[in-house]
């Protein structure tokens, strides 16, 4: 499963991003009901959430930290820790192991030990140059959407020492997914998608530009298909199979404000700016049933 979700879904909760001060949980039954069961007021303004067991690792953009919970029980979260570092603004994390890897706008990327959740101790730090947003790893790199300076390669096999080894230039870069380290997708503002090799990354080159697209946010590519959050545009399926030809398969618009998208067990789990929430089940590609709305209060 891609790490680099404002909500993630684990087998028996899913935990979202609501738009405000709220860390909600949620559980699922049978993958169609869902029923809130636990929530918590983080107090500032909640972006980016990941989860490793029982911990989830909050970014919180008004407070400018990243706050730890324990939610083993979902019915009673528990603040057990935070961070807070510089004037960034915390977006998107990644958990590995007993570190943590977060993209911290203005601040770049940085890297902290979670080895005791209610002391982050800082690692490193790595100034990307413009506003690090989205964030992925595989093996030892990491690729930062770094916003208007577009795509950046950094090489984190020594956490203490992360280097930029690679970039591709462009503007409003706010995700980035890459399949077997050798294609990235990337979100491009009015560009659209982006397809870049990156296989060799101290030389990336472009292999296509998608520009059916209004303001792209998240995406999320999976068996050759791109499932991408066009904000106002709503959602859009993009066949991908060919990487230098991309073709649309699906448009959703109606009155969508679609920010990010993950994909699980053919179902597509889509955060929406004013409806908080959506489920489509996308089994049938050419049907597309809508499971309950989760509203925002």
């Amino acid at each position: 499963m891609n790490h680099k979700k404002i909500f993630f879904m684990i087998l028996i909760s899913i935990i979202i991003y609501t738009g405000g001060n709220n860390l909600i949980v949620l559980g699922v039954k049978q993958n169609i009901r869902l029923t809130e069961i636990g929530k918590f007021d983080t107090g500032g303004n909640t972006y980016y959430i990941q989860i490793d067991e029982s911990l989830a690792v909050v970014s919180d953009v008004n407070l400018n930290g990243l706050k730890f919970y324990n939610v083993s029980n979902p019915k009673k979260i528990e603040e057990i820790g935070t961070y807070f570092h510089g004037a960034g603004s915390p977006h998107d994390t990644v958990i590995r192991g007993d570190l943590v890897y977060l993209a911290d706008r203005g601040d770049g990327l940085e890297i902290l030990n979670i080895s005791d959740p209610t002391n982050p101790v800082f690692l490193s730090q790595v100034d990307t140059g413009g506003f690090a947003w989205g964030l992925q790893l595989s093996g030892n790199l990491a690729y930062v959407a770094d916003n208007n300076l577009g795509l950046k390669i950094i090489n984190i096999s020594n956490p203490l020492d992360p280097t930029i080894i690679g970039n591709f230039s462009f503007l409003n870069c706010k995700s980035v997914n890459v399949i077997n380290d050798k294609i990235a997708y990337v979100s491009a503002g009015r560009d659209g998608m982006m397809t870049i090799d990156v296989n060799d990354p101290t030389n990336c080159t472009l292999i296509s530009s998608f520009s059916n697209l209004t303001n792209p946010w998240g995406l999320f590519v999976e068996d050759n298909v791109a499932y991408i959050a066009d904000m106002t545009d709503g959602f859009k399926i993009v066949d991908v199979s060919d990487s230098g030809n991309p073709i649309q398969l699906v448009h959703l618009g109606d009155s969508r404000a679609c920010l990010d998208v993950q994909i699980v067990d053919n179902m597509a789990f889509i955060s929406e700016w004013r409806d908080g929430l959506e489920i489509l089940d996308i089994s049938d590609p050419n049907q597309f049933i809508t499971i309950p709305i989760i509203q925002q209060k």
